[in-house]
């Protein structure tokens, strides 16, 4: 699998806190919109909740067909914090491109955010 500017700016929106989402609209390259990056981010932080590692969270954009899947690769602890990491595999439907990269979120203050590397 080849890395893609749409995957770039994927990993490019991976590392905005959870409040930049309303921004990502500017992200938009080959065929990965705004709602694509609202989907993806809601199944790494919001329905990966108690779900043991191995688990998989797939997400669908009707409005342009684009899919992807979260996996959770491991759950780790961070600076006290418990955080996850997550593998997200995306295929944009206009061009049949995908791809995958992988990161980590934590949760802070009852919010999961984009954790740096160790």
């Amino acid at each position: 699998m080849r890395t893609t500017p749409a995957i770039l700016a994927l990993a490019a929106a991976l590392l905005l806190p959870l409040n930049a989402e309303a921004k990502l609209g500017y992200l938009a390259v080959d065929g990965m919109e705004a709602d694509d990056y609202k989907l993806m981010s809601q199944a790494a932080r919001e329905r990966m909740d108690g779900q043991p590692v191995g688990h998989q969270v797939e997400w669908r954009n009707p409005k342009n067909g684009n899919t992807g899947v979260v996996t959770l690769k491991a759950l780790e602890v961070q600076d006290g914090l418990p955080c996850r990491v997550n593998e997200h595999t995306v295929s944009i439907a206009k061009t049949g491109r995908s791809g995958s990269i992988i990161s980590r979120i934590c949760k802070k203050d009852g919010k999961w955010l984009i954790a740096p590397k160790e």
